[in-house]
């Protein structure tokens, strides 16, 4: 009899614990979630070669499942980098893109490390010159804080992009924080 009481009580506080460090990161009321994120932008190999490191600004619509440690990113990013030397080019260079993103979180209450990845569409130019489309991929992690009661997180993240551009790829790694509500 005692034993069982013990298995039941101790189940009874699995259950909770997950309920309550659900409810702290949103995840049983807000499925869906709106960021806006900003910070630099480094760019790499190529591009590194003839910019400077420059900004990003980034939008987002996170959607995941209650209880569920796999989450979709829709990530919409302007990154702009200005030249090293006026004689490359006038202007600066600019990459736009959506890209479609898995999340793989993991949670420890209140502070969530997690890892993203995904797919999308760049479009690559300078302001004196015409825009490529092209595909490309990230990839990386981050973290992100919750703020209790608010249903708001805070979070910091890197990502490695890869963008196939005629002739050669450009590359580039953001490094931003932004605010998930």
């Amino acid at each position: 009899m005692i034993y069982r009481t013990l298995v039941t009580v101790a189940a009874l506080m699995l259950v909770r614990a997950t309920a309550a460090n659900a409810q702290m990161s949103g995840s049983l009321t807000r499925p869906i979630a709106f960021g806006l994120a900003a910070g630099g932008a480094v760019p790499i190999s190529n591009l590194g070669d003839v910019t400077n490191t420059g900004y990003n600004v980034t939008g987002i619509l996170g959607i995941k499942p209650p209880l569920f440690p796999i989450g979709f990113r829709v990530d919409a990013s302007y990154n702009a980098f200005g030249y090293k030397s006026p004689a490359v080019a006038s202007g600066h260079a600019q990459i736009s893109s959506v890209t479609g993103n898995v999340v793989l979180d993991m949670p420890l209450l209140l502070v969530h490390p997690y890892l993203i990845g995904g797919l999308g569409y760049y479009n690559v130019g300078a302001s004196s010159a015409k825009s490529s489309n092209d595909a490309g991929f990230d990839l990386g992690g981050g973290v992100s804080l919750n703020i209790p009661l608010t249903g708001i997180s805070v979070f910091a993240e890197a990502r490695y992009n890869h963008v196939d551009t005629s002739g050669a790829s450009t590359q580039f790694t953001p490094v931003i924080v932004g605010v998930m509500f």
